[in-house]
């Protein structure tokens, strides 16, 4: 056995529920997809000018905002990116656990982990 730590954790998903693992991978490919996009944002934000920004966002006519607010416009836009990157990375590694559960547990069928009534009306999420 080599070096490291081995430990059991326990993984609430939230609202989400699964009848099959294609839709588990559905989901992750949605996360992963997420953090494509975030990331795409904050490389742009992280090339451009706050001004390059406004006018590639702003309407015909209407008044630029001086640096600083510019600058603490794009502030509050970038912290909620991360915000929203750390929310996702956190899902995807939470989805990744399930999935590596359901496949080192094949005789266990999905819905042992995730008990929903027939007829459910939001059965995922």
């Amino acid at each position: 056995m080599s070096d490291g730590t081995s430990f059991m954790a326990e993984v609430y998903l939230s609202h989400m529920l699964f009848r099959t693992k294609d839709q588990l991978i559905e989901k992750i490919q949605e996360t992963e997809d997420n953090i494509s996009f975030i990331r795409e944002r904050i490389l742009m934000f992280s090339v451009s000018t706050p001004k390059d920004i406004y006018l590639s966002e702003a309407e015909e006519g209407e008044k630029v905002p001086t640096n600083e607010e510019l600058v603490s416009s794009i502030h509050e836009i970038v912290d909620d990116l991360f915000t929203w990157l750390e929310e996702e990375m956190r899902l995807m590694n939470n989805l990744y656990l399930f999935m590596e559960t359901l496949e080192n547990n094949p005789e266990k069928d999905i819905s042992e982990y995730f008990p929903f009534k027939e007829g459910d009306e939001n059965e995922t999420l």
